[in-house]
This record gives structure tokens, C-alpha cells and sequence, in this order.
């Protein structure tokens, strides 16, 4: 039987929030067709088993996030400054949502491994190209150190999704505070300007 792409697209977005919410081992397929109000056998006919749905669901989630990012980036209006930082509470808040155990247990997958390090990477290039920009916009001191700061943003989301730290929920209310200040280092007088305004949104 052919199940059609809204009631997959639905599947998918149930079992992530599943996953999200129990982690991978607490997520049971049973009780998952039973939320979704379809049998075992329509479900496993989509997913012949609990790993190729959970496969299946990163890389729909990656996708979408890989799709958000690029979009963000094409604001051309808003300040490179504020989008770094906003790209950066949105990964803290992000990998923050998932239950403690869910990267932990993926830490030996290598298909998620193999998918998180390649948006980990469009996260990097991103990051530097608006440090570039942040430079030609004098919002940037000229021998701010690109690398440095790049490995800073990047640092707690890869320690949380390779397992390496369990996320916190407090985490993401300290993230803002804490990447202002890094940023303000490396920042011109107009930089601060920029980066402490009060209509700064998060």
C-alpha cells in the first residue's frame, strides 16, 4: 500500500517529536501508530524498522534546519552581527529541545554522524562569512581571529549533539549573555553599538 506524502510527512514530524521528547530507545513503535491513529503494518510498511525511521527523521530535520540557516542568510538588510547572533541562540535553544540521552545514544550512528558533521560544517562557512562581512562593515576589529570565534559558536552545539555533554534547559537563557561577550572583544566602537542596542532581538 502507497501511503501518501502528507500522512508521511505527518509520521515523520509525530515519531521526530517522539524521539525529541523519550529519546531513541524509549520510543516505541507500537505506541507511536496508536498516537498517530494507524497500525503497526501501515508504519512499518513505511519504515521497515525503528532505525530507518529514525534515520529518515534526521535527515528531514537537518534538511529543515539547513533550510531556516540559508534563509536567515539571505536577509541581506539585517546586520551580520545580529545574525550571528541569532543563528547562534537559535542552535543552543535548538539542540537544547532534545531529550539529555537522545545524542548519547547516537554518538556510535555513524549515518548521524556523517549528516550532523555536514550541517555542522554549512554552519561554520556561514558563521565565517558573516565575520567576513562583520569586517567590511567595520562592525569587526580587522585582526579579529575568524577561527577562534568560529570554534566558540560551534563549541557547545557540537558537545551537545555528539553526546559529550548532556543538553540543559538552562543553558540557552545564558547563551545570549555569553556570546555578547565574546563578540564584544572583537568588536569595533560601532560593533558594540551594534551589539548592545536595546531593539536587539533574540
Amino acid at each position: 500500500m502507497q501511503i501518501d506524502r502528507m500522512k508521511q510527512n505527518r509520521i515523520y514530524d509525530a515519531a521526530l517529536a517522539a524521539f525529541r521528547r523519550n529519546g531513541v530507545k524509549a520510543t516505541n513503535m507500537g505506541e507511536l501508530a496508536v498516537q498517530l491513529h494507524i497500525s503497526k503494518r501501515t508504519l512499518y510498511e513505511l519504515c521497515h524498522d525503528k532505525q530507518t525511521l529514525l534515520r529518515r527523521c534526521i535527515c528531514r530535520e537537518v534538511g529543515r534546519e539547513t533550510i531556516w540557516l540559508e534563509r536567515v542568510m539571505r536577509r541581506h538588510s539585517a546586520s551580520p552581527l545580529r545574525l550571528i547572533v541569532r543563528i547562534y541562540l537559535h542552535t543552543i535553544r535548538y539542540v537544547n529541545s532534545f531529550n539529555p540521552v537522545f545524542f548519547s545514544e547516537l554518538a556510535g550512528d555513524t549515518y548521524f554522524r556523517i549528516v550532523w558533521r555536514g550541517y555542522y560544517r554549512l554552519l561554520s562557512q556561514k558563521y565565517g562569512l558573516l565575520l567576513r562581512l562583520c569586517r567590511q562593515s567595520d562592525l569587526c576589529l580587522p585582526d579579529c581571529a575568524d577561527r577562534v570565534l568560529i570554534d566558540f559558536l560551534c563549541q557547545r552545539f557540537i558537545e551537545i549533539s555528539t553526546g559529550a555533554i548532556a543538553p540543559d534547559k538552562a543553558v540557552p537563557e545564558l547563551s545570549g549573555f555569553i556570546v555578547r561577550s565574546v563578540l564584544s572583544g572583537n568588536c569595533t566602537k560601532k560593533g558594540l553599538c551594534e551589539l548592545f542596542r536595546r531593539d536587539f532581538k533574540q
